[in-house]
C-alpha cells in the first residue's frame, strides 16, 4: 500500500452481525457521509461462516480480501477461497478496469455469476470498454501465443459497439506458420444499442488441426451416446459462430437474467436498484438462491446461500478497515 501525505490512518470496522463479530472500534459519531458514499474503504475481507454441520470446519476461512487505495480506487482483490470453499493457493484477481465499488462485494463471496460479473464490475455496456483494452492483458486471450507473438483485430457492429474480437497466434518460423497455422481465438457480441444482450467466445483451430477434429467427432459420433455429447461438446467449442452462447435480459435498465444452455441466474433489486437477491437455475429448476443483506450506511453485510430445498448452507460475512483522518 503506498504512503499518502495526508496523515490518512486506518481503523477497523466489522460491518456484519453474527456471533463470530459484532464489535465495531469506531463510534457513531465518526461515521461521517463519507462512509456513506462508501468512501474510505481500506480493506474488505470476506468470511466462511458454516450452517450445516459438515462444513464447520470451515469456519471464519477468508473467501476474498480487496485492497484500496486512499482516493477510493480498487488496489487489488485477492481470491484465497471459491465454492466448494476448500483452500487453495491464493490468486490476485484480474480487474481489466477499476470496477463499480458498490457491486465490487458480488464477486467476493467465491461464488459468480458468469459473464455476469462484467455487468455488475463494468456496466451493461461493458463490451465498449472491453474491446479496447490491450492484447497482452486481455482477459480472455492474456497468457495466449508462443515466441512469435500475437496479432488481434477488433471488428465493429456499429459506433463504439464491438461486433468481435479475434486473437491469432503467431510463430517465430515462417515455416512453422505455413506448416501448422496458430489457433484463433475469438469473442462476438450483440447489443440493443444500449446494452450488451449476447455473448459467445470460442477458437477456431488451424486448417489441419480443424480437419483432424472433424474426423475424430465424426468417428465419436458413430459409438454412441456419450461419446456423441462429447463430440457436439467438441463442434461448440472449435465451430466459428456468431450466435451467443449467452443471452443478457433487462427491466427497468437493469439485469434481470441471463441464460447460458441449460443454466441461468435471475437477479432481483429494491427500490434502490440494490441487488437483494440472486438465483441459479439448472433445467429450470432452482439450484441455490443468495439473499444479500446492507447497513444503513450501504455497506453489504452479509451472503447467505439457501439451497434447492431452502435451507441454509452457509453465510458470508464482510468486514470492512476504513482511512480516517489523523
Amino acid at each position: 500500500m503506498q504512503v499518502f501525505p495526508n496523515r490518512i490512518s486506518a481503523i477497523k470496522c466489522l460491518a456484519i452481525v453474527g456471533p463470530l463479530f459484532n464489535a465495531c472500534e469506531i463510534s457513531k459519531d465518526n461515521l461521517t457521509s463519507d462512509f456513506k458514499r462508501l468512501e474510505n474503504i481500506k480493506s474488505i475481507t470476506t468470511r466462511f461462516i458454516s450452517r450445516q454441520g459438515d462444513t464447520k470446519n470451515k469456519d471464519a476461512r477468508v473467501i476474498a480480501i480487496a485492497q484500496f487505495n486512499v482516493d477510493g480506487t480498487v488496489e487489488n482483490v485477492t481470491q484465497h477461497m471459491t465454492y466448494p470453499y476448500n483452500y487453495k493457493e491464493p490468486q490476485e484477481r484480474h480487474l481489466w478496469m477499476q470496477p463499480d465499488v458498490r457491486n465490487l462485494t458480488h464477486i467476493m463471496d467465491g461464488l459468480d455469476f458468469g459473464i455476469a460479473d462484467n455487468n455488475f464490475l463494468y456496466g451493461n455496456d461493458w463490451p465498449i470498454k472491453y474491446a479496447k483494452i490491450d492484447a497482452s492483458s486481455h482477459p480472455k486471450f492474456q497468457g495466449k501465443g508462443i515466441e512469435g507473438g500475437i496479432e488481434t483485430q477488433v471488428s465493429y457492429a456499429s459506433g463504439e459497439w464491438p461486433e468481435e474480437i479475434r486473437l491469432k497466434e503467431r510463430f517465430k518460423s515462417f515455416v512453422d506458420e505455413r506448416e501448422m497455422g496458430g489457433m484463433t481465438f475469438y469473442e462476438t457480441f450483440t447489443n440493443n444499442g444500449k446494452f450488451v444482450t449476447g455473448y459467445r467466445d470460442g477458437v477456431i483451430p488451424p486448417p489441419a488441426m480443424r480437419k483432424a477434429l472433424e474426423e475424430s467427432i465424426k468417428r465419436e459420433m458413430k459409438k454412441g451416446s456419450q461419446e456423441e455429447k462429447l463430440a457436439k461438446l467438441r463442434k461448440e467449442t472449435y465451430g466459428y459462430s456468431k450466435e451467443p452462447k449467452i443471452r443478457f435480459f433487462y427491466e427497468n435498465d437493469l439485469l434481470e437474467r441471463t441464460e447460458f444452455l441449460n443454466k441461468k441466474y435471475r437477479f432481483y433489486y429494491d427500490e434502490a436498484d440494490q441487488l437483494i437477491r440472486s438465483e441459479f437455475y439448472i433445467k429450470d429448476e432452482m439450484y441455490n438462491s443468495r439473499h444479500y443483506s446492507y447497513n444503513e450506511n450501504g455497506l453489504k453485510t452479509k451472503t447467505e446461500i439457501f439451497n434447492v430445498d431452502g435451507e441454509a448452507e452457509y453465510t458470508i460475512e464482510y468486514e470492512y478497515e476504513f482511512y480516517v483522518a489523523g
